[in-house]
């Protein structure tokens, strides 16, 4: 990751930290972070949980790149990844955290 955009998103986790008393931390995120990642909150606020190629088909982006996206929301525990069984494999799917799924303010 290129350090332009590590002060990017260390800049924006700090204003949401700093704001978090006053503003609900999901919605701060939204406002704060790439459309691409807003458009991922967005999509699961609509869907229970979506894999992370379902999510690839609906932005129209590489893997790699909704990979990352998906992997930083998680790391700031707005997102979480379960492993379920199935009979074609093992799918990862994405869902928002409970914490996230009780504010409702995803959709500003």
């Amino acid at each position: 990751m290129k350090f332009q955009q590590k002060k990017g998103i260390m800049a924006s986790v700090l204003v949401a930290l700093l704001l978090a008393p006053t503003y609900p931390a999901v919605y701060l995120i939204s406002k704060l972070i790439n459309p691409n990642k807003k458009k991922i909150l967005e999509l699961l606020s609509k869907n229970k949980k979506m894999t992370i190629a379902e999510i690839k088909k609906s932005l129209k982006i590489s893997y790699k790149e909704t990979y990352r996206h998906i992997k930083e929301l998680v790391a700031i525990k707005v997102l979480s990844r379960k492993r379920e069984m199935h009979e074609g494999g093992r799918p990862v799917y994405i869902s928002l955290t409970p914490q996230a799924k009780k504010e409702k303010t995803l959709k500003n």
